[in-house]
């Protein structure tokens, strides 16, 4: 029953969190010290998330020069336009088409 209890508030935390931003959009306007840290938040996200694949806890396989890859060209991307979207979609298809292909 507990474990039940816990799923309840966690789902009513979450719904009330996202219906507030959306009852607040345009009623509401952050303080630039807000706007400027959350300018970082999908960087950083990225980047633990890309940390986290190169860092297995196995044996190195194939597929992790695949990953690191198409981290590098989602790095070049990243440095020429400075484009978190065209990163994200560059690294993204560098990778499908490494695991489609006939080396995969």
């Amino acid at each position: 029953m507990t474990v039940w209890l816990v799923l309840l508030a966690g789902g009513v935390g979450s719904f009330a969190l996202r219906g507030a931003m959306v009852a607040l959009w345009g009623r509401w306007t952050p303080p630039g010290w807000f706007d400027q840290a959350t300018r970082y938040v999908a960087p950083a996200m990225l980047g633990g998330l890309v940390a986290a694949t190169l860092t297995p806890q196995r044996a190195p396989a194939p597929s992790d020069a695949m990953a690191l890859l198409a981290v590098a060209v989602g790095f070049v991307v990243a440095r020429r336009t400075g484009s978190f979207g065209g990163t994200v979609l560059a690294g993204l298809a560098v990778w499908w088409v490494l695991q489609l292909g006939p080396w995969a």
